[in-house]
């Protein structure tokens, strides 16, 4: 199981990945691919940061934590973090789509690390390093990343951890590209610490592997003290990335189940314990009816099997998935497992408008019951008009599980990158209606 005890070690948060939901694989619009103009650098404060001598000691808190649920380390920083604003981290006409908060140097202070896209093009976008310090954030993307600077077409999420060993975090971006036909697929990338505040990026025979790659989640599935990445991809099947304990990855899909040894549409994956035995389970999602939401039981070995195995229910109408939770929200020590939907059917006139919270009790027999109707009836009648970009409703593009107010009960923290931060109060037997934060 998971230690949570290490949250109150932390002087500041740790990370934050997020999923910004695009359609499943394409808005199902046959527009020619265009080039993106240069993007300007955004406005940031040119102070030189104020930092202590780069050692391991800050990054070395959060290792743990990172390599058993990286998932988990997502909703500590939205919280801990102040929900910050991400505008003056993005370049001109960006999707800002995967970026992450970290005490990357372990110096007690967060930095920033952005990966985003722009829209239908075909031109990959920069990725940056934003050095932090008690004044605020630097562009140190040139200092920080030695070597070529990864640029990814339509970066979708960002997943942080020690994958080499040596104490700091380093990170994983995966992307998909153009997104609609013929969807071509691009490249994910990697950077990979070199100490002493210094990240290159990785050139590894995975890295030049051309795919749809919509999802990624990282854990020691293995059990052996290294974290393994698992990889979405739609345009062929999704696989491993194993470790070998120093950063080098081996594309693996012989620990798939069946089910995923083949071309599937996933967009959605998340490693985590959901039944709290101790091993973490692959939780995968796509749009129903053609991939629905199912949970392979991990056990300890690194591998999943269709006979270990359980569905998650079906909602009408909001058939895309967008990220996945588990919590214990009702305090009874059993957790809930917590599933962000959206209307999932392109071409649709309410294509990716609202937002449903899906929520399944998880049993010790591993069966999962909607208790949706009792949790999440205020959350999901206010979904559909909380949340406004470009004055049309639309989507919380993520949803994690963590005690916002720090009243002991974990409640749901969202963002909206454009319009605003949204928190839905655990009641103790229900989360109330989104409410803006800022």
């Amino acid at each position: 199981m998971i230690d949570k005890n290490w949250l109150r070690l932390m002087p500041v948060a740790v990370a934050a990945a997020v999923v910004f939901g695009c359609g499943g694989g394409g808005d199902g619009g046959g527009t020619d691919p265009t080039s993106a103009a240069t993007p300007s650098a955004p406005a940031v404060p040119t102070t030189p940061p104020t930092t202590g001598p780069a050692t391991p000691t800050g990054a070395t808190r959060t290792i743990a934590a990172i390599e058993k649920n990286s998932s988990y380390i997502v909703a500590l920083s939205n919280a801990m973090a102040a929900l910050r604003t991400w505008d003056q981290f993005r370049l001109q006409g960006e999707f800002l789509t995967a970026r992450a908060i970290a005490d990357m140097d372990g110096d007690g202070v967060n930095d920033v690390v952005a990966a985003g896209g722009v829209f239908q093009v075909t031109t990959g976008t920069p990725m940056r390093f934003y050095k932090g310090s008690v004044t605020g954030f630097l562009d140190a993307t040139a200092k920080t990343i030695t070597g070529p600077v990864p640029s990814l077409v339509h970066a979708r999420k960002m997943i942080l951890g020690d994958y080499n060993g040596d104490g700091f975090l380093d990170v994983f971006v995966c992307a998909h590209g153009y997104d609609a036909p013929p969807f071509p697929g691009t490249t994910n990338a990697m950077l990979l610490s070199a100490g002493q505040g210094k990240w290159t990026a990785a050139s590894q025979s995975w890295s030049t592997y051309v795919g749809f790659s919509h999802g990624c989640a990282s854990g020691d599935v293995r059990g052996n003290g290294s974290a393994d990445i698992f990889v979405t991809d739609s345009n062929n099947k999704s696989y491993f990335l194993a470790n070998d304990g120093r950063g080098v990855f081996t594309q693996d899909t012989s620990r798939l189940p069946a089910s995923l040894s083949k071309k599937m549409p996933i967009f959605t994956a998340e490693i985590m314990d959901v039944d709290s035995d101790g091993n973490l389970d692959l939780v995968v999602g796509g749009v129903e009816p053609d991939q629905g939401a199912m949970v392979f039981w991990g056990d300890g070995t690194g591998s999943y099997s269709d006979a270990r195995s359980t569905a998650i229910p079906a909602v009408a109408g909001w058939q895309n998935h967008l990220h996945f939770a588990a919590e214990d929200i009702d305090a009874d020590g059993v957790k809930e497992l917590v599933v962000g939907r959206v209307p999932g059917l392109a071409g649709a006139p309410n294509f990716y408008q609202g937002q449903y919270i899906q929520v399944l009790k998880v049993s010790p027999t591993r069966t999962l019951t909607d208790v949706t109707a009792a949790w999440a009836g205020a959350t999901n009648t206010s979904a559909t008009t909380t949340v406004v970009n470009n004055a049309k409703p639309t989507w919380i593009e993520w949803v994690y599980v963590v005690d916002y107010d720090k009243d002991g009960k974990p409640d749901l923290v969202g963002s909206d990158e454009w319009t605003g931060n949204y928190w839905a109060k655990n009641n103790g037997t229900s989360f109330g209606a989104w409410q803006k934060i800022r």
